[in-house]
């Protein structure tokens, strides 16, 4: 049965547009909304019964920034409330080595970045720059912990290899 109402943000608009005109099909009730991870627009009375962050942890730079969301998501959660999310798994990536690029191509001083963090270019566009973390094999538990969420479960899914990304 569909959800209550579902919320989507993102701070893409074409990506937006996309899943409202993917819902109005199926005729779920929703609202969208344009906002990014640092300005979060819910108080600290927004609850909500099932968070999902797919594929987004690993874009946000530092440790600090993804403990401070990880927090704020867990006090958006209902009681008994389910945060699911996604990771990428780089070291199954195949090609990604191609795609690496230095720090420098975006400005960036190899002493601001953690083990992990990666730049890649993206679609063969040198100008399409993206920061990726690579989370090690408990670093994601870790952080869903530090959080104070018990991980129910913990699996790998998607691509060829069925290996690509990790869900918790």
């Amino acid at each position: 049965s569909p959800p209550r109402s579902y919320l989507g943000l993102d701070a893409s608009l074409p990506l937006l547009t996309a899943a409202r005109r993917r819902l109005a099909e199926v005729g779920w009730p929703h609202v969208f909304a344009a906002a990014d991870l640092d300005t979060w627009p819910f108080t600290d009375d927004v609850r909500f019964d099932l968070i999902t962050l797919f594929a987004v942890l690993q874009h946000v730079p530092s440790s600090l920034a993804r403990t401070a969301l990880m927090a704020r998501l867990t006090t958006c959660l209902a009681p008994g409330g389910l945060l699911v999310l996604s990771s990428w798994r780089l070291d199954r990536w195949p090609g990604r080595a191609r795609r690496e690029v230095p720090w420098s191509a975006a400005l960036i001083d190899t002493a601001d970045v953690e083990p992990g963090d990666t730049l890649l270019g993206w679609d063969d566009d040198p100008t399409a720059l993206r920061y990726v973390h690579h989370f090690g094999d408990q670093e994601l538990t870790d952080l869903a912990i530090s959080a104070g969420l018990l991980v129910s479960d913990d699996f790998v899914a998607d691509g060829r290899g069925g290996d690509l990304n990790r869900y918790l």
